[in-house]
């Protein structure tokens, strides 16, 4: 049975976060991120990543972005400029 998980974040343009849930997913999962600022960009990468140097830019207005992560991928997310929030839901499978 697959296992849905939901978080909410508030993000800046400084410190790559950990897009995660509270305790580890051991199984193929899939992350599902929308950015629910009204006019701000977020932006998803690795740990290094910087508001200038980042995997993915996804548009305030933009659908969410799918994206399939096994057992020891890590995605972290900043806000383009300034403070951003986004929604994130995990299904693990």
């Amino acid at each position: 049975m697959d296992m849905i998980r939901t978080r909410n974040y508030t993000l800046n343009a400084t410190t790559p976060v950990e897009l995660s849930i509270e305790d580890e997913i051991n199984v193929k999962s899939t992350m599902i991120i929308s950015n629910t600022s009204t006019n701000k960009h977020l932006i998803i990468g690795n740990s290094d990543m910087t508001p200038t140097n980042f995997g993915i830019r996804i548009e305030h207005d933009a659908q969410p972005v799918t994206i399939d992560l096994y057992k020891d991928d890590r995605l972290y997310a900043l806000g383009e400029d300034g403070t951003v929030t986004c929604a994130v839901m995990i299904i693990e499978r």
